[in-house]
């Protein structure tokens, strides 16, 4: 979970709106912060890449795979809007966080209670 962690943090700071504005302060300018933005995620997708080799249920691989891929789309996407003015990658980033969001539920631990036995 703790990698799920990392690239939950990874899609907040990527999010387009934040980028092309630059309101992520911590990068000089709106390009300086996708070419970080994708420095981290270089890193920061390696344990979605050992859950989508290496575990059992083909839907959690499948939304490993593929939020790892959407934030890459929605990074160059962006990169491209800041070079040729378009349309930022909203939809792609909302779909990228969508599936983190589902793959964050399947890989949790489920809680023991009353009538869950784990």
């Amino acid at each position: 979970m703790t990698g799920l962690g990392t690239f939950a943090a990874l899609a907040v700071d990527a999010n387009p709106t934040l980028v092309a504005t630059g309101q992520l302060k911590e990068y000089g300018s709106p390009r300086d912060a996708v070419k970080g933005l994708y420095e981290r995620w270089l890193t920061a997708r390696e344990p979605l890449m050992l859950l989508w080799v290496s575990h059992p249920s083909a839907e959690v691989r499948d939304l490993a795979f593929s939020t790892q891929a959407q934030l890459e789309m929605v990074l160059r996407r962006t990169e491209e809007t800041l070079e040729r003015p378009a349309e930022l990658p909203r939809a792609s980033y909302d779909r990228a966080l969508a599936d983190m969001t589902a793959l964050g539920q399947l890989i949790s631990p489920k809680p023991v209670g009353r009538g869950n036995t784990g």
